[in-house]
C-alpha cells in the first residue's frame, strides 16, 4: 500500500482515537474517517472498516431507540452504508451496490437529510448509466438535481448539470449536452470550484473528441490540466494526462490505417509519454484502479507498435513488442484481480485473449476469452459479451469445431443487435422534438381534414366488401391447386419408396458379407496394433531412462547459479549520456538446450579448475540422438579425466581430451580407428581480474559490447581424429567489460530448415537476432530465442522438422 506519512500519522491517530474513545458515535466516525483514509489503495479493507461502523451503530440503535443520539447515529450509519455502495460500485459488483445505497437513502429519507437523499440519488443514478439503463439513470439525476435546488446547494447543483450533460452526450443530443455542461462550468466559476472547473473542461473536451474535433479536444485538455496543476490535483491531473495520450493512441490508428508509419511512430511517442505521466501518478497516490487502466493502456501501444512492425515485415521486431503487450496486459489484469474491477478484468480477459489468437496460440486464447466471457455473461455488459462471443467464434472457427463457432456467432449477433437497440434508442431521443413540433402542427389540420376522412371511410367500405368476395374465390381455387399438386407427389413418392425398398434388400446382404470380411481384419490389425504398441512402450521407455542418464552429465542448475549469479552479478543503473542500461536480473545467464530427439549430441558441462577458474564448455558430438548421446557421454568423460588430472589452460585441456577420445575409439574394430570426437568451445572466467581465456575447436565464442558483436578466433579442426591432429589447439584470452554478453554455441539453429521459403536460419540472421536483444534480460532473451525458432518452423501453418541438436548459452557480465 502506497501512503504518506500524513496519512499514515492521520491514520495512527484513529487507531488511538478508537482505543480511547468513550462513546460509541466517536467510533463510528473514526472507523468511517479510517475506510475514507485507504479505500483507493485498499478497497476490501475500507468495507471491512465501514461494516464495522454499520455493526456499531445498529446495535447502538438497538440499545437506544427513540433518543436524541439515535439520529446521530442514523446519519453516521446512512454514511457507511453509502461508502460500501461506492465501494462496490467501484468493484463492479452492482447487486450490492444497489443494496447498500438503496439502504442508505432509506434512512435519509428517515431523517430528512436532504443532503444524504441526494447524494444517494446521484450514487443510484451513476450505477444505472453503468448498467446502460438510460431512463432510470435521468430519474435519479433530475431527483438528486430537485433536491440540491431545494437547498440552495449550488456545488451540488454544478454536478447535477455536469452528469445530465453527459447522458445527453451518450444519447448523441451534442448541443444540450453542451448546454448543460457550460451551466454546470459557470456555477463553478462562480462559487470559485477550481477542481470542478477542471472536469467541466474535461468532459467538454472528451465531447469534441467524439466528435473528432481533435484541436478542441486538446484544448480542453489542457485547460483541466493547467488548473489540476495549479491546485495540486493529482488525481484529475492523472486522468487528463491519460485523455490526452487517448487522443495520440486514436491518431496512431487514423495514419496507420492511411499507411503513414512516420506520422504512426511520433505520435506512438507522444500517446506513450503522455500514459506513462498517468501512470507515474497513480503510482504515487495509490490509486490501483487508475494504475490497472494505465498499464493496459501502455499495452494498447505496444500492440501498434507491433502491429506497425509487422507491416514493415520486422517479424523479430513484432514478436518482441508482442511479449511487451503481454506483460502489460497481464499488469493490469493482476491489479484488477486484487481490486476485485470485474469489468476491468473482463476487458483485461479479452484483450490477453485476443493476442494469443493473434499468435495463433488457439489454446492460451480460448482460456483467456472464455473468461472474459463469463465475467461479461455475469456482469451483463453487450459489448464485453459481443467482444468475447466474437474471439470464441474465430478460436472455434480455426480449430475446425463449427458447431461452436456457429452458436458464438448466434449470439454476437444477438449482442450486436441488443447494443444496436440502444443505438437505435438513442436516436429516437433525438427525434422527439422534431416530432413534438410535426404533431402540433398536424393538430391545427385535423379539422379540416374531418370531412375529407368521412368520405373515405363510405368509399372505402364498398371497396371491402368487393375485396373479401375476391379473396374467397382465389383462396378456394388456389387450396384446390395445393391438394392436387400434394396428392400427386405423395403417390410419386410411394412408387419411388417401394423400387428403393427392393434395392435396399439387395444391397444389405453384400454389405453384411462385407462386414465379416473387415471385423475379421480388424481383430488382425488390432493384434498387429497391440503388439506394435508394447515394443514402441519398451523402447521409449528405455530411451528416456538414458535421456536421465545424460542429463546427470550436463552442468546442474546449482553449479551455474553459483559461479554465474554470484560471481558476475552487476548492479543495476542507467547512463543517462549513452543512454546504455545495465541490468541486476534474476539471473545472469540462459541456457538454451533444445535437442532434436529426446537425448542429445549437443551437450553443456561446466566444473572447478584447480587455479580457481571456472570452466565452461559447450559441445556438438559427432551424430544426434541414441548416437550422438552415447558418444556426448564419452566426450563428457574424456573432458573431466582432463581436468581432474589438474590441467587449467584451456588449450591443453582440450588437447588430453582429443588424445583420451582417439586412444578410446582406436578399439572400435575399424581399420584407422573411429573418427567420431565433438566441436566445442571452452571458456574460463578469472574473476580476480576480469579476464577470459579461451579455446575453441570449430565452435564459435561471440560477445556483444555496445550493441556491436566481437567473434572470438576458433581453431578450425575437430576434438577427434582428424589430419591436423597432432597440431596443438591454440589459447587466446579476453580481456572482459561489465555490460559484456558471451555467447557459446553450437551449430544447429543456424542451421534448422523453415521460414517461408524453406531455408536455413543462417549465422547473421542469429547474430541480428541476439545483437537487437541483448538488451533485455536474460530470460527474455530465452524466451525470444525459443519464439523465433517456433515461428520459423511453424511458417503459415507449415511445419518443419527440427534437424540437429540446439544449444545457446548466454553470459551477462
Amino acid at each position: 500500500m502506497v501512503q504518506t506519512n500524513a496519512q499514515t500519522k492521520t491514520i495512527d491517530s484513529l487507531r488511538q482515537v478508537i482505543k480511547t474513545a468513550k462513546h460509541d458515535t466517536t467510533k463510528i466516525n473514526a472507523y468511517s474517517a479510517w475506510g475514507e483514509q485507504i479505500y483507493m489503495q485498499l478497497p476490501d479493507s475500507a468495507i471491512s472498516l465501514w461494516k464495522i461502523s454499520e455493526k456499531i451503530a445498529n446495535d447502538l440503535l438497538a440499545s437506544h431507540p427513540g433518543t436524541q443520539i439515535a439520529g446521530t447515529t442514523k446519519k453516521l450509519l446512512a454514511s457507511s452504508l453509502n461508502n460500501i455502495g461506492y465501494i462496490y460500485q467501484m468493484k463492479g459488483n452492482i447487486p450490492m451496490a444497489i443494496e447498500y445505497d438503496s439502504k442508505s437513502l432509506k434512512i435519509y429519507e428517515e431523517i430528512s437529510d436532504k443532503k444524504g437523499m441526494a447524494a444517494s440519488f446521484n450514487n443510484l443514478g451513476v450505477i444505472y448509466y453503468n448498467q446502460g439503463d438510460i431512463p432510470k439513470t435521468i430519474e435519479y439525476y433530475l431527483k438528486c438535481l430537485k433536491i440540491k435546488e431545494e437547498i440552495g446547494d449550488k456545488k451540488g447543483m454544478a454536478t447535477s448539470f455536469n452528469n445530465i450533460g453527459m447522458i445527453y452526450n451518450d444519447q448523441g443530443d451534442i448541443p444540450n449536452a453542451v448546454e448543460n455542461l457550460h451551466k454546470s462550468l459557470k456555477i463553478k466559476e462562480e462559487i470559485g470550484d477550481k477542481k470542478g472547473m477542471a472536469c467541466s473542461f474535461n468532459n467538454i473536451g472528451a465531447i469534441y473528441k467524439n466528435q473528432g474535433d481533435i484541436p478542441k479536444a486538446i484544448e480542453y485538455y489542457n485547460k483541466s490540466l493547467e488548473i489540476q496543476e495549479e491546485i495540486s490535483d493529482k488525481k484529475g491531473m492523472a486522468e487528463s494526462f491519460n485523455n490526452i495520450g487517448a487522443i495520440y493512441n486514436y491518431q496512431v490508428s487514423v495514419a496507420k490505417s492511411r499507411q503513414d508509419f512516420a506520422g504512426s511512430d511520433s505520435l506512438i511517442t507522444k500517446a506513450m509519454e503522455y500514459y506513462r505521466k498517468s501512470l507515474k501518478i497513480r503510482e504515487e497516490i495509490g490509486d490501483k484502479k487508475g494504475v490497472a487502466n494505465s498499464f493496459n493502456n501502455i499495452g494498447t501501444i505496444y500492440d501498434q507498435q507491433a502491429s506497425i512492425a509487422k507491416s514493415r515485415q520486422d517479424l523479430i521486431g513484432s514478436d518482441s513488442l508482442i511479449i511487451m503487450v503481454i506483460e502489460y496486459y497481464r499488469k493490469s489484469l493482476k491489479i484488477r484481480e486484487e481490486i476485485g474491477d470485474k469489468q476491468g478484468m473482463a476487458v483485461s480477459f479479452n484483450n490477453i485473449g485476443a493476442i494469443y489468437l493473434q499468435k495463433n496460440e488457439l489454446r492460451n486464447a480460448k482460456t483467456f476469452c472464455e473468461k472474459s466471457y463469463q465475467l461479461s455473461k455475469e456482469l451483463g455488459f453487450p459489448e464485453n459479451i459481443e467482444s468475447a462471443t466474437r474471439r470464441l467464434k474465430q478460436i472455434y472457427e480455426k480449430q475446425g469445431n463449427y458447431h461452436l463457432a456457429y452458436e458464438y456467432l448466434k449470439e454476437e449477433i444477438l449482442m450486436h443487435d441488443s447494443i444496436q437497440n440502444q443505438e437505435n434508442y438513442k436516436k429516437t431521443q433525438k427525434q422527439q422534438a422534431k416530432y413534438e413540433y410535426e404533431k402540433k402542427s398536424a393538430t391545427d389540420s385535423i379539422s379540416n381534414a374531418k370531412a375529407m376522412e368521412i368520405k373515405n371511410i363510405e368509399l372505402s367500405r364498398s371497396e371491402e366488401v368487393k375485396n373479401k368476395q375476391r379473396v374467397v374465390i382465389y383462396s378456394f381455387i388456389i387450396g384446390f391447386l395445393i391438394i392436387l399438386i400434394f396428392s400427386i407427389i405423395i403417390y410419386r413418392l410411394f412408387i419411388q419408396k417401394k423400387i428403393a425398398n427392393v434395392i435396399l434388400s439387395q444391397q444389405k446382404e453384400e454389405i453384411s458379407a462385407q462386414r465379416d470380411e473387415i471385423e475379421t481384419q480388424r481383430d488382425l490389425v488390432t493384434e498387429q496394433k497391440e503388439h506394435i504398441e508394447e515394443i514402441h512402450k519398451e523402447v521409449t521407455d528405455s530411451i528416456n531412462y538414458a535421456e536421465r542418464i545424460q542429463r546427470s552429465f550436463l552442468a546442474t542448475k546449482e553449479l551455474l547459479d553459483d559461479n554465474l549469479n554470484t560471481s558476475l552479478r552487476g548492479t543495476a543503473s542507467h547512463d543517462s549520456s549513452s543512454g546504455k542500461q545495465s541490468f541486476e536480473d534474476e539471473t545472469n545467464y540462459f541456457v538454451f538446450f533444445k535437442p532434436k530427439d529426446v537425448v542429445s549430441g549437443d551437450f553443456y558441462w561446466a566444473g572447478k579448475l584447480q587455479n580457481g577458474n571456472f570452466a565452461l564448455a559447450t559441445a556438438d558430438s559427432t551424430g544426434h540422438g541414441v548416437p550422438g548421446a552415447i558418444m556426448s557421454i564419452l566426450n563428457i568423460f574424456s573432458l573431466e579425466k582432463a581436468v581432474e588430472s589438474g590441467i587449467c589452460e584451456p588449450s591443453e585441456i582440450l588437447n588430453h581430451t582429443r588424445k583420451t577420445i582417439i586412444e578410446r575409439l582406436k578399439k572400435d574394430g575399424s581399420p584407422d580407428g573411429g573418427k567420431d570426437g565433438m566441436d566445442a568451445s571452452l571458456i574460463c572466467f578469472d574473476y580476480e581480474t576480469q579476464k577470459l581465456t579461451y579455446s575453441a575447436a570449430n565452435n564459435p565464442i561471440w560477445i556483444i559490447r555496445e550493441n556491436s558483436l566481437i567473434e572470438l578466433v576458433h581453431d578450425k579442426m575437430p576434438i577427434g581424429k582428424h589430419d591436423k591432429d597432432q597440431i596443438s589447439f591454440i589459447q587466446h584470452e579476453f580481456e572482459l567489460q561489465k555490460g559484456d554478453v558471451i555467447y557459446t554455441l553450437t551449430d544447429g539453429f543456424q542451421d534448422q530448415f523453415g521460414g517461408p521459403n524453406g531455408k536455413k536460419f543462417l549465422t547473421k540472421n542469429l547474430k541480428q537476432l541476439l545483437i537487437a536483444n541483448c538488451q533485455l534480460s536474460m530470460e527474455e532473451q530465452k524466451k525470444i530465442i525459443e519464439n523465433a525458432l517456433e515461428n520459423w518452423t511453424n511458417d503459415n501453418g507449415v511445419q518443419y522438422e527440427q534437424t540437429d541438436d540446439i544449444t545457446i548459452m548466454g553470459i551477462r557480465i
